[in-house]
């Protein structure tokens, strides 16, 4: 029974990432670099310099998703 719960997870996994890969290749396109690069300026000016680099990352990612 230990088995299934594992093959669960996996199958998890691999329909979440194969959920965001098709949003990103349907709204790819859309997303021009002026505006990544604009968000992720604001982000540094936001961010005092204390905070790890990830954090800015995870931001970008969730203001690009959430739009």
């Amino acid at each position: 029974m230990k088995g299934r719960k594992y093959i669960w997870i996996a199958l998890g996994i691999s329909l979440t990432i194969t959920v965001i890969l098709a949003l990103l290749i349907l709204y790819g396109p859309n997303l021009n670099l002026d505006s990544i690069m604009s968000l992720i300026g604001e982000v540094q000016a936001n961010d005092g310099g204390d905070k790890i680099p990830d954090r800015r990352l995870v931001g970008v990612i969730g203001r690009l998703l959430l739009g």
